[in-house]
């Protein structure tokens, strides 16, 4: 039987892998990591003291959204286009969901009540 989600602290990071048509959200540790997905609380902090929340919600995932593309300014003043392709961004907000993720911001994330309950076992079906 699979052990039920727990809740994570760490920070935000893009997911991918060759063959994966865009990027997955997650949160890390080092030691862990879990998909973000819709349903879960999700807590993110500007920076390491945690002292002041960048945002803070119920994940809700808008499929039809399917790729944003913004500015970012990188070390020593270089302006760098970005493009990001993922299953999904944040409703109403894809451009500041991209950035928190891009940013690795410290974050909390607490699975929705679904997967906290441990998969229930798979009767076999009559013939």
């Amino acid at each position: 039987m699979q052990e039920a989600k727990k809740e994570i602290t760490g920070r935000l990071c893009l997911y991918y892998e060759t063959g994966m048509e865009g990027v997955g959200w997650m949160i890390s540790n080092g030691t862990s990591s879990e998909f973000v997905e819709t349903g879960n609380l999700l807590t993110v902090y500007k920076d390491d003291t945690r002292s002041e929340k960048e945002w803070e919600g119920i994940v809700d995932l808008d499929k039809s959204i399917g790729s944003v593309s913004f500015m970012a300014v990188a070390q020593h003043g270089v302006v760098l286009r970005e493009h990001v392709k993922g299953y999904g961004f944040q409703r109403d907000m894809p451009l500041h969901w991209a950035a928190m993720f891009i940013r690795r911001l410290p974050a909390v994330l607490v699975p929705s009540p679904q997967s906290l309950q441990p998969p229930q076992p798979r009767l076999p079906q009559p013939a």
